[in-house]
């Protein structure tokens, strides 16, 4: 445990969420992290932080339990919230948590050992022969954007046999 003069001084605030994610907001922007970016922050956390107020749950950052981002977790899958967004939301919390650790608001991590929702592995299905076929036979060369649709066109192809390795 490492006390700090900021943690003495919040303690009398509890570390309410709606201010200590404020912070972090800053934080994030004042580090670089683009307005989208920050955008999505910002609406993992409002999710969260509104999950807990209908529940009437503790809304200060030290009354955080493992049990209570697993409840939340599992209260999005039922939801039947993507595996990749429930990621995304475990993701800003993990976030958060270590910035407020890293800043001196808490003197440990109660969410560390949480870890990651698996998300599912997508097998990307190989352009087949025909479908190029039919898509350089839909550009119509008789128009000025013919021209442009096809060099979009074999760029797109080029640059997905660059990334697939294929020659």
């Amino acid at each position: 445990m490492r006390p700090t003069t900021r943690l003495r001084a919040l303690r009398t605030e509890r570390l309410d969420l709606s201010t200590v994610t404020e912070s972090y907001l800053l934080a994030c922007r004042a580090n670089g992290l683009s307005p989208r970016t920050t955008h999505w922050y910002d609406q993992k956390l409002r999710g969260f932080i509104d999950y807990l107020a209908g529940r009437r749950l503790p809304l200060q950052a030290d009354a955080l339990t493992i049990e209570t981002l697993r409840g939340f977790v599992a209260y999005l899958q039922a939801q039947g919230i993507s595996a990749f967004t429930v990621r995304g939301y475990v993701q800003v919390m993990k976030g958060l948590y270590s910035w407020l650790l890293s800043e001196g608001y808490l003197d440990d991590n109660p969410i560390a050992r949480v870890t990651m929702p698996r998300t599912p592995r997508y097998v990307v299905r190989p352009v087949e022969e025909s479908d190029v076929q039919r898509l350089l036979a839909a550009i119509d060369h008789r128009r000025p954007q013919g021209s442009r649709d096809l060099a979009i066109l074999l760029l797109l192809l080029d640059t997905l046999a660059i990334a697939l390795g294929v020659s």
